[in-house]
């Protein structure tokens, strides 16, 4: 199952993830979700989280926005959630180094050549919100 790309759990323009859907979709990674939430929350106080649906991706995603600047865009998939924060490439050599899962790496590593690029991180329990928490510091030490 690691190997098949997720699905977005939220593809129905007429269905908001609202909590209690969240947590039929998310089940046990719901309580990652909320910890992601509440550490967003605590670490930059005035982001605005919002969900809004998109045609051309066929799905909802939330959008975390600081002081105009997009932090990271998450999707709701069936028993976990994808943070993608895209980073400029003059980060690559500390994200190389940094403490962060393989896979979060390659994501990284795959869109190389481009001036902006996207690093994933696909959480199901509250131990993996600590890629989240590197990508955010990341994120908003850059310009």
């Amino acid at each position: 199952m690691p190997n098949k790309p997720p699905r977005p759990a939220f593809t129905d323009a007429a269905v908001f993830p609202d909590d209690a859907s969240l947590a039929e979709a998310l089940g046990p990674a719901k309580a990652a979700y909320d910890q992601l939430l509440a550490l967003l929350a605590a670490t930059c106080p005035a982001a605005v989280a919002t969900w809004k649906y998109y045609r051309d991706g066929n799905a909802w995603l939330l959008s975390a926005a600081w002081k105009k600047k997009t932090l990271f865009w998450l999707s709701a998939d069936r028993g976990a959630f994808r943070v993608t924060f895209y980073l400029p490439s003059a980060l690559e050599a500390a994200l190389a180094a940094a403490d962060l899962p393989a896979p979060v790496k390659s994501s990284y590593a795959a869109s190389a050549g481009k001036k902006i690029r996207g690093a994933t991180a696909v959480i199901r329990t509250p131990s993996d919100l600590s890629a989240f928490d590197t990508l955010l510091a990341f994120k908003l030490s850059s310009r």
